[in-house]
């Protein structure tokens, strides 16, 4: 399909360049180039449509469905809510239950613990008590413990050697027999020197010593005494016996030591038993306080688990009132959230089901738009529509869907750059549009057939803040100023070309780009200049029509910016405006840019909205920036809606007071595409729109005023027609000035709501394409078989004519004609017929009163044709009146 609707393009547009040429001279070329293009732009543009229409889609989708499943949440946090109240409420009785235990424990813990403090104390004091009496004991035994354990330390020295030593004493020293009885003493053994022997010769006579039973001996009173003897002598000292026996001294030592230990035992045995009294006391008070603080502990621990319990409530309490209050804050972001954008969803499905059918249409749709961008440039409205509507037929019958309603703006522009095109003095008709999107959307650079200079003056203020070189062909070092602006990405706008451009701007034409070191670069003249992907080339012509060879065409996309009658007419009826209500046409130029930002706006927070919308998480809840930005946006957008609901309504009644002064524009136009077309008869009579808005401003402001609109209108009307008649006159042949006249007049009446405004009734296409054509103008259209039959008194020619005037007319429906072949039969059509003064007489019956002074002249041509000239002449004056 896509192959068979690519060549119906290039046909047809073939055929239309032909017809082009055929009824408006003018000269265009399809070549094979331009089929390239439209496939390279086909390619383009149908990766970027769907690009932008399923992410659209997607946000728009996306969009809709968190505002439903926001709904949904809505209704689920409001029954959460109500279920969680009660619960609320029950856990807060619950807690303070637990509050009242807790305290109540811990009041009986405080006893608990008051007591045991208490008996810690009389504890605490009874085990100092007994601490102190220990000590003093302690401290006596320890007067007597260092000599008892030198006379051990001694012994330890001891060996069998030593004991041997004394025992091979036949008949040993007093002072050693002294020692030994001592020892026989305290060992209770007989104080004899054999019965000392015999207790040497015991093997374990050092061990016994050391593991003597000392507190036994304390307690031995007489034994003590007895030892008295021994260790009272003066002579009993280590250092004494030392002298005769070493060994002797370490039992001296050891004699002395019990001595010593048993009277000190003796002193401290009262201590002792108060000691051990006083030990008791400290257990008694250390099992008295065990069990208080075992007590204590199961109170503490009780307290403790209540107060474990009395946490949790309190979390949970707690957790309670956080999922009420985030149920609530939830709640209020949802509602806020529906507030907002709840009426968007509706919009948003509508905006789906939208972008569904441009998806459904996607493959058509630009197929067409390449097409539309690739061939038809050079076109002027009829032919384009001509060729959209032939390419949508065929587009249907090779399967290939498409709008119905296909628009080239539609399909490749948003409304929001069309109204920026529009503030940048681009006029709002379609055609002018259409070549906006020609020029922003081709692939080769713009060649503007643009005659009025309007293409050139939107280029102008839609490139001055960013930055635009202009430049001639006649300028000197023009390639220089085309280079720098190659390299900081400026656009540069080429003027007044004429039909062959200069060889130096191939390069730059053909896009010759390059890529050299990681760099891109375009040769110009010698020297390989850094190319910016900013930089923009447009070239304009002021020829109206120029022709232009196929080797120039395949370079740059020819663009006819020749200005029409509407759009004309909205810059002239601004004019108007701005004479008649300047603070109307202030306050208009200044309404018009706010309500393009403001659109631009809402566009831009809409797209904003479905991003934050499509980007969100699962929560979409959960996050207060995102709802904020979002409350914030649509607040934005909410005040932006407010100004531009004012704003439209002001512009309201600014388009009424404007339509009310457009017949003055629309009459205007009329004029200046009639004087346009003088050129076509001389090329002498050559007139710019410039110099004929001037004329129009200085006239609206020299005629006469009046307080009645009406009145004015019909003023500015009459004043600017027989002013810019006189004017163009004085340039005119004779010969021409007549033609003129009436090229005005049948514009005027051509033109159907201001033949209306006029109280006229207007000419119609059958009626102006018989004027033009006669007899071929009914080729296929009316029936080739037409009687032969003719009144005597006129040839067959004239009456073929009427009969073609008459059903031409009537297939269009307008029956002003009926019955007028059947007419000439009668005597009052002959003697009409054959008068030479016809023009000045009224025709026969009714037909001088029912048809209007135009088709009175088709009636006249039909018959007499060599009177054309001077009917011509009653038209004018009984249509516009005489000057």
């Amino acid at each position: 399909a896509l192959s068979q609707i690519s060549c119906v393009i290039h046909a047809s547009s073939s055929e239309a360049a032909e017809r082009f040429f055929d009824e408006l001279r003018r000269k265009t070329y399809m070549t094979p180039t331009s089929y390239l293009e439209l496939i390279k732009l086909f390619t383009d543009l149908l990766g970027m449509k769907k690009g932008e229409l399923d992410m659209k889609l997607n946000r728009y989708k996306v969009g809709a469905q968190r505002l439903k499943e926001t709904e949904t949440v809505v209704d689920k946090l409001k029954v959460d809510l109500t279920k969680l109240q009660p619960v609320i409420e029950q856990g807060k009785k619950d807690t303070a239950a637990l509050i009242v235990q807790v305290d109540r424990e811990e009041a009986v813990a405080k006893e608990a613990q008051a007591s045991c403090e208490v008996d810690e104390k009389e504890a605490m004091e009874a085990a100092a008590t007994a601490t102190a009496i220990k000590n003093d004991c302690q401290k006596e035994l320890d007067e007597a413990l260092p000599e008892y354990y030198n006379a051990i330390k001694a012994l330890d020295s001891l060996d069998k050697k030593d004991i041997q030593e004394v025992k091979s004493f036949a008949k040993p020293p007093p002072l050693v027999e002294t020692v030994l009885s001592a020892v026989c003493l305290l060992m209770n053994r007989k104080e004899s020197w054999d019965e000392a022997k015999k207790l040497m010769n015991d093997t374990g006579f050092l061990q016994s010593l050391k593991d003597y039973d000392k507190d036994a001996l304390a307690g031995n009173v007489k034994l003590t005494q007895k030892l008295q003897k021994y260790v009272k002598r003066d002579d009993f000292q280590p250092d004494q016996v030392k002298k005769v026996s070493t060994a002797a001294m370490s039992l001296c030592m050891w004699t002395r030591a019990m001595d010593v230990y048993a009277r000190v035992a003796r002193s401290i045995e009262p201590k002792k038993e108060k000691l051990k009294e006083a030990e008791d006391a400290n257990a008694a008070a250390e099992a008295k306080l065990d069990a208080k603080k075992k007590e204590l502990k199961a109170v503490q621990d009780n307290v403790a688990g209540l107060q474990l319990q009395l946490s949790r409530a309190r979390s949970k309490a707690e957790k309670l009132e956080q999922d009420a209050e985030t149920c609530k804050v939830q709640l209020g972001r949802a509602e806020k959230l529906l507030a907002g954008l709840g009426n968007e969803s509706v919009r948003w499905d509508a905006a789906s089901k939208i972008l569904e059918k441009n998806i459904k249409f996607v493959m058509g749709d630009i197929a067409l738009a390449a097409g539309f961008i690739a061939y038809a440039g050079p076109f002027t409205a009829e032919f384009r529509a001509r060729l959209i509507s032939h390419w949508l037929t065929n587009a249907q019958e090779v399967n290939l869907t498409a709008d119905p309603n296909w628009k080239c703006s539609n399909i490749l522009c948003e409304p929001a750059e069309i109204r920026e095109w529009n503030i940048k003095s681009l006029p709002t008709d379609d055609l002018s549009v259409e070549n906006g999107l020609l020029v922003t959307r081709g692939r080769r650079w713009p060649l503007m057939i643009d005659p009025q200079g309007q293409g050139n003056r939107w280029i102008r203020n839609m490139k001055k803040d960013t930055g635009l070189g202009i430049i001639k062909l006649s300028t000197p070092n023009f390639l220089r100023t085309v280079e720098n602006c190659i390299r900081e990405g400026n656009a540069v706008l080429l003027e007044n070309v004429e039909e062959v451009l200069d060889p130096s701007l191939e390069p730059v034409l053909l896009k010759q780009v390059f890529k050299k070191g990681g760099q891109f670069l375009l040769r110009l003249g010698s020297e390989d200049v850094p190319y910016n992907e900013d930089f923009r080339f447009f070239v304009t012509t002021k020829m109206a029509n120029p022709h232009y060879l196929p080797e120039i065409c395949i370079k740059v996309t020819v663009i006819n910016f020749t200005v029409t009658l509407l759009g004309l007419e909205d810059q002239l009826v601004a004019d108007v405006v701005k004479n008649e209500r300047p603070d109307l046409a202030e306050l208009r130029a200044n309404l018009v840019v706010q309500i393009a930002a403001d659109k631009a706006e809402m566009d831009r927070l809409e797209q904003l909205i479905l991003k934050l919308l499509s980007e969100a998480g699962d929560d979409l809840l959960a996050d207060d920036t995102l709802i904020v930005t979002l409350d914030q946006s649509k607040k934005t957008g909410d005040s932006c809606k407010e100004r531009m609901a004012s704003a439209e309504e002001s512009m309201k009644e600014i388009d009424e007071v404007t339509e009310v002064l457009r017949p003055c524009a629309t009459r205007a136009s009329i004029i200046y595409f009639v004087v346009a077309d003088l050129a076509n008869i001389d090329p002498m009579y050559q007139y710019s729109l410039q110099f004929f808005a001037s004329l129009f401003e200085q006239r609206l402001a020299a005629s006469a005023r009046s307080d009645d609109p009406q009145e004015r209108i019909q003023i500015i009307i009459k004043d600017f027609t027989e002013f810019i008649y006189t004017k163009i006159c004085m340039g005119l042949f004779e010969d021409h000035k007549l033609l003129f006249a009436f090229m005005v007049c049948n514009r005027c009446l051509r033109h159907k709501v201001h033949a209306q405004f006029m109280g006229k009734q207007h000419i119609t296409d059958e009626e102006w394409s018989f004027f033009l054509r006669g007899v071929e103008a009914g080729k296929g259209v009316v029936e080739e078989s037409i009687e032969s039959d003719c009144p005597k008194w006129m040839n067959a020619g004239a009456f073929k004519k009427l009969q073609v005037l008459e059903r031409l007319t009537m297939k269009g429906g307008n029956k002003a004609f009926e019955g007028l072949t059947a007419e000439m039969f009668t005597p009052q059509w002959e003697d009409f017929g054959m008068d030479d003064n016809m023009t000045n007489r009224k025709m026969p019956g009714e037909w001088g009163s029912k048809l209007t002074a135009f088709q009175q002249l088709l009636i006249i041509k039909a018959l007499r044709e060599n009177f054309l000239q001077l009917v011509v002449r009653h038209v004018v004056e009984a249509e516009m009146g005489s000057h």
